[in-house]
C-alpha cells in the first residue's frame, strides 16, 4: 500500500484505534540510513470496534509487516506499507483458514 500524508496517516490511526483500542505494535528491525528508513514489525490486538465497514468480532490477532519509508531533506517524504491482511481477516473469522 501507498501510504499519503500526514493527514492521511493521522485518520489511518484513529480508525485503527477505533477498531483495535488495546493495538501494540512490536518492532523486530529497523534500518535507517540518510535516503530510506525501514521496519518490520508485529502488531497485536483484539477487534472490537467496527474496521472498514466489518462490524467487531470480539477476537486477537497479531499480524506481521513492513513498512519503508523514503527520507528527502531530513524528513520522510514518501512510504510503503506491507501487512499481512490475509492472516488478519483468518484470525477475525472472516475468511475461513
Amino acid at each position: 500500500d501507498s501510504i499519503g500524508g500526514v493527514d492521511d496517516v493521522k485518520r489511518h490511526i484513529i480508525t485503527l484505534r477505533h477498531a483495535f483500542p488495546d493495538l501494540q505494535f512490536e518492532i523486530h528491525d529497523e534500518i535507517a540510513d540518510e535516503s530510506n528508513i525501514v521496519m518490520r514489525w508485529t502488531v497485536r490486538g483484539t477487534h472490537t470496534g467496527d474496521y472498514f465497514g466489518i462490524p467487531a468480532t470480539g477476537k486477537p490477532f497479531a499480524v506481521t509487516g513492513m513498512n519503508h519509508w523514503r527520507v528527502a531533506n531530513g524528513r520522510a517524504v514518501e512510504g510503503w506499507a506491507s501487512r499481512d491482511d490475509l492472516g488478519l481477516m483468518r484470525q477475525l473469522g472472516l475468511i475461513p483458514g
